[in-house]
């Protein structure tokens, strides 16, 4: 039961998290910065989002079978966002040019932002990991 509240509690914080930066973005653009809003901001947010899902997910099930790969599962899907973010970036600038500089900043701000984010969670998943081991060793002592 402990693995599905944590996978419970992964998933809520994720979504949490990333909906709350993704809709400040959002504001911020829209209200503040209204000539910078583009309709396709909303993709950013979920594309992070389901990103920071196969992150959380992945680390969860390699911890059962490969723990020892946590850090290079990490960074390899740490990689592959990085690259996917650049395509993304590089096809939505080919089809609307006239947003280039405002779409990449805004792009690659939210990467920064949402990179910071999985490692803050993978650092939290971590100490959990090491708390849950730590309290299985003392009851079995």
């Amino acid at each position: 039961m402990a693995h599905f509240s944590l996978k419970l509690k992964l998933f809520v914080l994720v979504t949490v998290v990333y909906a709350g930066v993704g809709s400040l973005g959002g504001v911020l653009l829209e209200f503040i910065i209204s000539k910078d809003y583009f309709g396709i901001y909303p993709t950013i947010s979920i594309f992070y989002w389901i990103m920071g899902l196969v992150l959380t997910f992945g680390l969860n099930r390699l911890r059962k079978t490969n723990p020892d790969r946590l850090l290079h599962y990490f960074m390899t899907v740490k990689a592959a966002k990085f690259v996917l973010t650049i395509l993304f970036l590089m096809l939505y600038v080919a089809y609307n040019p006239e947003v280039k500089m405002q779409f990449s900043v805004t792009l690659m701000c939210n990467y920064f932002i949402y990179s910071f984010l999985e490692m803050y969670i993978y650092f939290l998943y971590n100490k959990k990991i090491i708390q849950a081991q730590d309290k299985e060793k003392n009851e079995t002592k």
